[in-house]
């Protein structure tokens, strides 16, 4: 697909190696993120997708199937406690 190479674990991600650096686009039930280096490669693959699919973009997310995303200057991490603290309630 497209140069795309499918997780050999998770068939619902998708990874390519582009030009100094890495795109991975991963599709659950009803969403679907798309991690890139550059921000500019995040749209292209929204056009290309966009022609295919009715899609909305709603920009950067902070949680997603209960799991934490947070930035920062050194990178992005990942935990659970968003969902642990929810189920804990």
């Amino acid at each position: 697909m497209n140069g795309f190479h499918v997780n050999d674990y998770d068939t619902c991600v998708y990874s390519k190696v582009i030009e100094h650096g890495l795109l991975i686009i991963c599709f659950t039930m009803v969403d679907m993120l798309i991690f890139s280096t550059y921000l500019d490669v995040v749209d292209v693959i929204m056009c290309f997708l966009s022609t295919s699919f009715d899609m909305k973009d709603l920009e950067e997310t902070d949680v997603i199937l209960g799991i934490k995303i947070m930035r920062t200057k050194e990178g992005i991490s990942l935990n659970h406690s968003h969902y642990i603290k929810k189920i804990l309630k």
